[in-house]
């Protein structure tokens, strides 16, 4: 019985934790290529906006299955686009009406990044969201019109519950095999 009840957490705890790894979805047209790459802690949503000139604004839409404390971080490599301001705006039923923050400039996501701009960890619930974000093209680069090109990537802070659960649930079995009691071995005369 006791074996059981082991299994049957176990494969609870496999059975959240695939469903916790469900990444956020996009929703968002306009952009000339979108695609996302989910993993347990990050996800990355790759986009090009194609042509741009002068001063742009993307919007991305953003379904969040799954309530957590996360970062944001948009990024660029393109020569001549420099991102400005973002915010990320909540639904409250009738439109993206509540700010839940400012991305600014100030932290660099990741080295080699022409203009990055990011929103400190904080704690987003389950439910649709709006990621706006502005920026201008530079013609100085030797090109009258450019291509905004770049990545967001949302991290999660902390680890899922699922994660928790599982560890929790490694930890629990370790300590019912130490506390296992063995037979003692008789001696055998031959």
């Amino acid at each position: 019985m006791r074996k059981f009840v082991v299994l049957a957490a176990g494969a609870a705890a496999l059975a959240s934790a695939s469903m916790a790894n469900a990444g956020i979805v996009t929703t968002s047209s306009g952009f000339t290529s979108l695609t996302e790459v989910d993993t347990p802690s990050v996800i990355t949503i790759s986009f090009t906006q194609n042509p741009i000139t002068g001063n742009f604004t993307d919007v991305l839409d953003l379904t969040n299955p799954a309530a957590g404390i996360y970062s944001i971080g948009i990024q660029t490599s393109t020569p001549g686009v420099t991102y400005g301001t973002g915010t990320l705006k909540a639904w409250d039923g009738i439109g993206y009406n509540i700010l839940v923050g400012t991305l600014t400039t100030g932290s660099t996501i990741c080295c080699g990044a022409n203009s990055a701009i990011g929103l400190a960890p904080q704690y987003f619930a389950a439910g649709n969201y709006q990621l706006t974000w502005n920026g201008t093209f530079s013609a100085s680069t030797g090109y009258t019109e450019g291509t905004d090109g770049g990545t967001v990537t949302i991290t999660s802070a902390v680890p899922e519950p699922a994660t928790w659960g599982l560890m929790l649930l490694g930890f629990g079995g370790i300590g019912m095999a130490m506390r296992r009691r063995r037979r003692p071995l008789l001696a055998q005369v031959a």
